[in-house]
């Protein structure tokens, strides 16, 4: 798309915009696999749904200027849409599991009691006879 309109229209600001918002998402959603911890997990398709917001702003102008026609702007922005559903979900379940790992993290450990233990008589203890050899 970026190319047609460039060779057709003469048009390059947008389309360079467009180019540079629409491939960063799938940049940002490639740098997710080698995220150091779940929060900065969050962040990079957090940035990839910001990038998507921008590419929406990107596909107005450019249906506005009358660069793209309105079939192709509706295409392309229900595939956006479509996107930028996929990256909520995966934002929210990535915050649900952060915010399950922090409460499991502050949760007190059950305790299990060994009966021996828990027969412990500090008075017989102390009566106790003690064989010293």
């Amino acid at each position: 798309m970026v190319k047609y309109i460039q060779e057709s229209q003469k048009e390059y600001i947008l389309t360079k915009q467009i180019l540079r918002s629409g491939t960063g998402i799938g940049a940002s959603i490639h740098e997710a696999f080698y995220a150091q911890s779940i929060p900065d997990f969050i962040n990079k398709p957090s940035i990839s749904l910001k990038e998507a917001a921008e590419t929406d702003y990107w596909l107005i102008l450019l249906k506005e200027g009358q660069y793209i026609t309105i079939n192709e702007y509706e295409s392309m922005t229900h595939d956006n849409s479509e996107l930028i559903k996929l990256l909520t979900a995966s934002i929210n379940t990535s915050k649900k599991r952060l915010n399950l790992t922090k409460a499991m993290a502050f949760k007190e450990p059950e305790i299990e009691y060994n009966t021996a233990v828990n027969d412990f008589n500090p008075e017989k203890e102390l009566n106790r006879e003690i064989d010293v050899e």
